[in-house]
């Protein structure tokens, strides 16, 4: 159950601050705020042709697509790893390498 006292009095702070933020808003007139940020730089991550543990794990892939006994391949790991970024790289290069007639995805 949450403290109530606690949260009333976060909440009567916030209040006071937001009143006091619009008073020197309409009281003063400010150039700048903060100092500039930094420059970003930018970094391409579209390619993960460099991985070396992309290459391996889309070799086993390949291997796998062309062992004869293996008729499904899942492709799975932590959320936000790639798994099918690296399942439709492996879709998209069976289909100009032309290994099979039909190519499904799911």
């Amino acid at each position: 159950s949450p403290n109530l006292k606690s949260r009333y009095l976060l909440s009567k702070r916030a209040t006071k601050k937001t009143i006091d933020v619009d008073k020197l808003k309409v009281e003063g007139t400010f150039e700048s705020v903060s100092y500039p940020r930094p420059p970003v730089e930018v970094l391409n991550l579209t390619s993960h042709e460099g991985f070396e543990t992309r290459l391996s794990t889309k070799k086993k892939i390949k291997e796998a697509l062309k062992d004869k006994d293996i008729s499904i391949i899942g492709v799975y790991g932590m959320p936000g790893f790639g798994n099918t970024t690296i399942a439709n790289e492996m879709v998209n290069e069976v289909k100009v390498e032309k290994l099979f007639e039909e190519v499904a995805f799911a």
